[in-house]
């Protein structure tokens, strides 16, 4: 979990080091840019899966449900509409101007979360692929052990 938790930390700060320094014309359009290609690496290469019978579809709804969630249904939107009316308190009207300037770098924040929770899908429908490897490298280890041992540890003494 540390790890992981690392991974988004350091995503989400090379982002807005990124939007700062290196392409501060795109701003979070990159960050969205990268999810669009991370849902289609999604689309490409888990067409079917071991775990789940339709990994994209539910990817695609896990996606949608989660950006929901943080976009719409955690009250940012209507907070910042809110704070833009006339008669707003200068409390809103200060925290909307505010929302404005920082805009770019939590929509990207989101983005940037939103990649990371399919990189952890691309990463949990592979993992059949990583059990399958362990198993091969496990015989394959086991065998040679036990040429080892019926061979006195002579190489080569099995080719008799």
């Amino acid at each position: 979990m540390g790890v992981l938790l690392a991974s988004l930390f350091l995503s989400l700060v090379f982002e807005y080091l990124g939007m700062v320094f290196l392409w501060p014309e795109e701003g979070m359009r990159h960050s969205q840019q990268m999810l669009v290609k991370e849902l289609e690496y999604l689309s490409e290469g888990f067409t079917r899966s071991l775990l789940h019978s339709a990994p994209v579809e539910t990817g695609h709804v896990v996606i949608r449900q989660l950006a929901q969630g943080l976009l719409i249904d955690s009250g940012v939107s209507e907070w910042r509409e809110r704070s833009q009316q006339p008669g707003a308190s200068a409390l809103q009207a200060w925290g909307g101007w505010l929302y404005g300037l920082l805009q770019d770098f939590l929509l990207a924040g989101v983005y940037v979360l939103l990649t990371f929770v399919v990189r952890l899908m691309i990463l949990t429908l592979s993992l059949p692929l990583f059990v399958l490897a362990l198993l091969v490298g496990l015989t394959e280890g086991l065998v040679r052990r036990d040429l080892r041992r019926f061979g006195a540890g002579y190489p080569g003494a099995h080719r008799r």
